[in-house]
């Protein structure tokens, strides 16, 4: 039953990996080309990026958001997530700098999840040092269609560079 699965999933997302160009699902955008991860994203009127990637290396997913700000890498801000479904507390550690300024990974993982999967619009309010805080805005029309068929493509991919690497393992093994 398994096999049938993948064959169908196979099947349904060979388009996207024939081609390796993004693919569009309203204002969410998903590719599944690279090397060593695979996103679905969106991207703000400001040019603000919030997305889920998905990484081969760790075989885990994150949450990532943009605002605009520039942090140290490892430290962690308090936030609050609103959105259309509902509202979460959440963590966002400072990660690495991406177009001069640095993204964030939002933790917990399954709450942010959740909400992006049922809301219209999500919204993240960040304390600042100057008593003021950051409000960035995301649409999330097209996020859960994007997700999934990004999250389908990243399992299937995992499992053939697994596939793959177990077979080199077995060639280099036989020239011992």
């Amino acid at each position: 039953m398994k096999i049938k699965v993948i064959l169908a999933s196979m099947l349904l997302l060979f388009p996207f990996f024939a081609s390796a160009e993004v693919q569009v699902s309203k204002d969410w955008a998903w590719d599944l080309s690279g090397n060593e991860y695979v996103y679905a994203a969106t991207v703000n009127s400001d040019g603000r990026i919030l997305g889920q990637y998905c990484y081969f290396s760790e075989s885990t997913c994150v949450y990532l958001v943009s605002l605009g700000i520039t942090c140290e890498s490892g430290s962690e801000y308090p936030s609050i997530l609103n959105s259309s479904a509902g509202v979460a507390d959440v963590e966002l550690v400072c990660g690495h700098k991406y177009q001069g300024e640095n993204v964030f990974f939002i933790k917990p993982f399954d709450e942010v999840d959740n909400l992006i999967k049922q809301a219209n619009n999500v919204g993240f309010a960040v304390a600042m040092e100057e008593g003021t805080f950051k409000v960035v805005r995301f649409s999330l029309s097209g996020s859960t269609y994007a997700i999934e068929m990004m999250r389908a493509g990243a399992e299937i991919l995992n499992e053939a560079r697994q596939k793959n690497q177990q077979k080199n393992k077995i060639r280099a093994e036989e020239y011992l």
